[in-house]
């Protein structure tokens, strides 16, 4: 008896990953974030615009790498600060919302960004922040992916001490 079947497999055009070395931040101080961006495409498809999105009161600072070619497959695209959001993209493609996709994009390979954010004082619990990943519209659907990654507050150790002791060395 022969049998024979085929199996159909749902790919999404891009599949990014979305890690950081980092896991705490400070509040009261600027803290830098390193984050490494991992991309699978199907159907040559490359990502227009990485868009990391910071919660609200978070201020950026800056981030790397600065603007470069923008062209398509350069691995190097505009950086724009849009609070609470920093972006990468390929020219003509906006910070934040909704775009037509390019058909020749930037990112086509791993990449590595950094973002240097000033945290408020009172700023308390975990620091969320969210990359929207969209593609340059080759391959198939979907075009996007969201990923999410979170910072625990690191408690500064402060030492207080009594104004009425004395202390010998």
């Amino acid at each position: 008896m022969l049998f024979l079947g085929s199996m159909t497999v749902a790919n999404a055009a891009i599949t990014v990953t979305l890690t950081s070395p980092q896991s705490t931040y400070i509040a009261g101080q600027n803290n830098t974030f390193t984050f490494s961006v991992g991309l699978v495409s199907v159907g040559a498809e490359y990502v227009d615009r990485y868009q990391f999105r910071f919660p609200a009161g978070v201020t950026i600072v800056g981030g790397t790498p600065l603007s470069g070619a923008n062209g398509c497959a350069s691995q190097v695209g505009t950086q724009t600060i849009c609070a609470p959001n920093i972006s990468w993209t390929k020219a003509g493609v906006p910070c934040t919302g909704a775009f037509v996709p390019t058909g020749c994009g930037i990112y086509f390979q791993s990449s590595t960004f950094t973002v240097t954010v000033a945290v408020p004082a009172n700023f308390s619990g975990p620091l969320a922040v969210t990359l929207f990943s969209d593609g340059d519209g080759f391959g198939p659907l979907p075009h996007t992916d969201t990923d999410n990654i979170s910072f625990a507050q690191l408690q500064p150790c402060v030492l207080n001490c009594p104004g009425n002791l004395l202390y010998n060395l």
